[in-house]
């Protein structure tokens, strides 16, 4: 069975920090609007306005979190035995490992946790950097491709290195 490789621990993290981004967002104009509304409209700025406030906080994170989950549901890599299968959203493509032609660091890719780009053909493929165990991915996409492409040598290094870290 081909391991699907899907996004992990560092998109979680990324979703838990929009929902602590969003929520003090919200925190912030419950306390701007009940100053705007205190004058104008004091039954308003009691409890009703913190009941409005605390169901829109629920409602950002039940938004927030219902995007990562499609967002991560609709990303993965699977290694087969004739091509990389990538889904992206609703659709999959395959790469068929002997269009493979070269697997390099990317120098651009500073944030990036395995900056590793393979040029397919005329196209390049960067893999999405919130994937779960993305070193044992390359370490599988290179033992694929290695009778076909170029491949350097710091990206093999690397992968060992890092391989079970990221």
């Amino acid at each position: 069975m081909n391991r699907k490789f899907k996004p992990g621990k560092r998109l979680m993290k990324m979703k838990n920090l929009a929902i602590v981004a969003c929520l003090i967002v919200v925190f912030v104009f419950y306390f701007i609007y009940r100053y705007l509304f205190e004058a104008t409209f004091p039954q308003f700025v009691g409890l009703p306005m913190v009941i409005l406030f605390i169901l829109f906080g629920v409602l950002v994170y039940k938004g927030v979190t219902y995007f990562y989950k499609k967002y991560a549901d609709g990303t993965y890599y699977i290694v087969t035995d004739d091509a990389l299968v990538v889904g992206v959203g609703k659709s999959e493509k395959k790469y068929a490992w002997n269009r493979f032609k070269k697997a390099s660091l990317s120098l651009n890719a500073v944030r990036a946790v395995c900056p590793v780009v393979f040029q397919i053909g005329d196209e390049e493929l960067k893999l999405n950097q919130y994937i779960e165990d993305i070193y044992e991915l390359v370490g599988r996409i290179l033992s694929r491709i290695e009778p076909y492409a170029e491949i350097e040598e710091e990206l093999k290094q690397r992968t060992q290195t890092m391989k079970g870290i990221y």
